[in-house]
């Protein structure tokens, strides 16, 4: 089992920088633009609709983020130590990309926010927050930031109790 989650530990770090480098490259290939639209509140409520999706992905990231420090870090007979490189390398992976999805989540909702406030008060126009580059960079590296980081958070913990444990016997 040790050579399993060895393989494991491997493939998600591998698996890891290649998204770390897709986001450096989605990053800076995206231009700084964000369209306008005519102002029509239907479109106002989706946004506050999926404004209220981020604060979620936001939760469930915190959520899970505490869930694997209490697995890894705070039980005492199940803690992490510097032999288990595996657990450390799955642990560290699971909860960069959930430290990133909160700080893209949190990005994001300051970005519309300021936006929102900077918007001339006649609002005959309004950001397009579905079609402009600069919301959609910003949304991808939220949602994929999240989805990797429970993946890989599902993987942590399948190694931490499941295999670690049958390695113990």
């Amino acid at each position: 089992m040790k050579t399993l989650r060895a393989v494991l530990a491997v493939t998600v770090a591998v698996s890891s920088l290649l998204i770390f480098l897709y986001f450096g490259w989605k990053y800076s290939y995206t231009p700084d633009q964000i369209r306008l639209i005519q102002y029509d509140e239907y479109k106002l409520l989706v946004g506050q609709m999926v404004l209220g999706d981020f604060g979620r992905f936001f939760d469930f990231g915190v959520l899970l983020l505490a869930g694997i420090c209490g697995l890894g870090i705070v039980r005492k007979d199940e803690r992490l130590n510097k032999e288990d490189w595996p657990g450390i390398v799955l642990f560290l992976c699971s909860a960069i990309f959930l430290l990133l999805d909160i700080c893209f989540s949190f990005n994001l909702v300051r970005s519309v926010e300021n936006l929102y406030w900077t918007m001339p008060p006649d609002k005959k126009q309004f950001f397009d927050f579905f079609k402009s580059p600069y919301f959609v960079l910003k949304y991808d590296l939220v949602t994929y930031s999240f989805w990797a980081g429970l993946i890989i958070s599902a993987i942590f913990v399948i190694s931490h109790c499941m295999l670690r444990r049958s390695e113990s016997k």
